[in-house]
Formats: C-alpha cells, sequence, structure tokens
C-alpha cells in the first residue's frame, strides 16, 4: 500500500478490520499480482483514508455480506470468522436504523429495540473497529 500510495501520490491510511479479514479468506486464484493489482486499484481510487468492504469488488464482497439472511450465507470450506460477521450485520443495523431515523439516536434505538445509551455505547464500540463511522 505505501508503495502505491507513493507511486500514486494518495494517502491511504489502511484497510479496516471487516476488510483484512475478507483479504485473508479469499482464495486468490491470481496469487501476489492480483493481490498487487487490487492495492493499486484501490489505492487509485479511495485515494485516502480507510478501506472499506465497498471497496472492494464485489466477487470478494458476495463471500459474505451482511444484509443476506443467515440461511444464504455460503460458509467457505475454509470457514470464516462469526464474531466478525455479528460485528459486520450489527453495524449494518445500526446503519440502516440511523438513516431511516434521519441521524436521531433516540428514534433509531426504538427501531431496533434498544436503550439510547445501549445504541450509543455501539455506536463507539464500531467507531473503534471499524476506523469510518456509521
Amino acid at each position: 500500500m505505501d508503495q502505491f500510495n507513493r507511486m500514486r501520490d494518495r494517502k491511504l491510511q489502511g484497510f479496516s478490520p471487516s476488510v483484512l479479514y475478507m483479504l485473508m479468506n479469499y482464495h486468490w486464484p491470481g496469487n501476489v499480482r492480483e493481490l498487487e493489482k487490487l492495492v493499486d486499484r484501490v489505492v487509485v481510487l479511495r485515494g485516502q483514508g480507510i478501506v472499506e468492504p465497498e471497496d472492494l469488488p464485489e466477487k470478494m464482497r458476495t463471500m459474505w455480506t451482511p444484509s443476506q439472511p443467515a440461511g444464504t450465507v455460503e460458509i467457505p470450506d475454509e470457514g470464516f470468522c462469526l464474531d466478525m460477521a455479528v460485528r459486520e450485520f450489527e453495524r449494518e443495523l445500526i446503519s440502516r436504523a440511523l438513516k431511516k431515523a434521519e441521524g436521531v439516536k433516540n428514534k433509531a434505538a426504538r427501531l431496533l429495540g434498544i436503550k439510547r445509551t445501549t445504541l450509543i455505547e455501539k455506536l463507539k464500540r464500531h467507531s473503534r473497529l471499524f476506523p469510518r463511522s456509521i
């Protein structure tokens, strides 16, 4: 990433935990060259900040997407991280509730069936896990 940042005059800071998980669990048919091309592409397209799942090609994101009901999630032969999947799913639900509530945390908490203080704590935890805020 640093090499491509210098070469492309960009300021990409890193990868979110969920992206790292996806990269580590992708089967990489093109091996190192495919990884290099992906990092170069992300540096160019993202330019700065933290790489999030939506910055990756669809073939990597379809491995697991938080909007899928549990019955349709494919579990790869090599397995996957349940904790990461649960955190991503929770993050997605919180994000959707906040959008529906137009950013009003009281209303978003009601939509999720939790207390406002619980929502605030979850937002804090997710901001530490996923640097780009919900």
